[in-house]
C-alpha cells in the first residue's frame, strides 16, 4: 500500500510540474515579441484557473498511469493462468499415457478401465442439476463433489465421456481436455483441499468413469 501511494504522489508531482512548465513559456514568448519586455498581462483569475486546472489534471493523469499499470498486471496474471492451464493439459496427457497396467502377482484378475484411468482414485458423488436456460442443446448438468481419500488434494482429474459444454469450480483453476472421446476435466488449487466441487454442463448425459488425485 505504501509503494502504491508513493508511486501515485510521485506521478502527481511529476504531472503538476509538467503542466506548470508548459504554461510558463507563453510569458517568455510574449516578452520576446514586445519591445517593452513586459510580462504577459494575465488576469489574476486566469492564473488561479490555470493553477486549479493543473491540480485537477495532474491527479487524473497520475490515476491514468496507475490504471495502465493495473491493466498490465492483470494481463500478466491472465497469461500466467493460461500457461498453467497448458501445463495442466500436458500433465494430464502424460498421466494418461503412463497409466500403470501391471497385474500384481497372485492376482490374475483383469484391471478395469477405471483402474487404468485413475490409479489414485478418490471417492466422489454426483448430483443432477437443472440445465442452464436459454442454451440450445445443453440438456444436462451435474455437480460432482470429490472428497480426499487420505492426503489433501491439490490437483484432480475427472474422467468422463459426455460432450461437455462447460466446467466450473470455485475451488481451483479448471481445464478441459479431450483424449479420444474421454473428456478429462482438470482442477488445480493453490492450497490443499479435502473436497472439490465441480459443475459440468453437457450436450448429452454425463457419465463419469472415475476421479483421480494427481498431486
Amino acid at each position: 500500500m505504501t509503494d502504491i501511494l508513493s508511486d501515485y504522489l510521485r506521478a502527481l508531482i511529476h504531472y503538476w510540474v509538467l503542466i506548470v512548465l508548459a504554461v510558463m513559456p507563453f510569458n517568455n514568448i510574449w516578452k520576446w515579441l514586445h519591445k517593452e519586455r513586459k510580462d504577459l498581462p494575465i488576469p489574476h483569475w486566469v492564473r488561479v484557473a490555470i493553477s486549479v486546472a493543473a491540480l485537477i489534471a495532474a491527479p487524473f493523469l497520475a490515476y491514468r498511469d496507475q490504471a495502465k499499470n493495473l491493466d498490465r498486471i492483470i494481463q500478466e496474471k491472465r497469461q500466467a493462468i493460461i500457461e498453467r492451464d497448458d501445463a495442466v493439459r500436458k500433465s494430464a496427457a502424460q498421466n494418461l499415457q503412463n497409466v500403470p497396467a501391471i497385474v500384481p502377482k497372485n492376482q490374475p484378475q483383469q484391471i478395469t478401465r477405471a483402474q487404468q484411468l485413475c490409479p489414485y482414485a478418490v471417492p466422489y458423488t454426483i448430483r443432477a442439476l437443472n440445465p442452464p436456460e436459454h442454451q440450445a442443446n445443453i440438456n444436462y448438468a451435474s455437480e460432482i463433489v470429490v472428497r480426499k481419500a487420505k492426503e489433501p488434494m491439490f490437483h484432480i482429474s475427472i474422467h468422463q465421456r459426455a460432450r461437455l459444454w462447460n466446467a466450473q469450480s470455485d475451488d481451483g483453476q479448471v481445464a478441459m481436455v479431450n483424449y479420444g472421446g474421454i473428456e478429462v476435466v482438470d482442477v488445480v488449487s493453490d492450497k490443499p483441499r479435502s473436497t472439490f466441487k465441480v459443475t459440468l454442463t453437457a450436450f448429452d448425459a454425463i457419465r463419469v468413469d472415475c476421479v483421480n488425485q494427481d498431486n
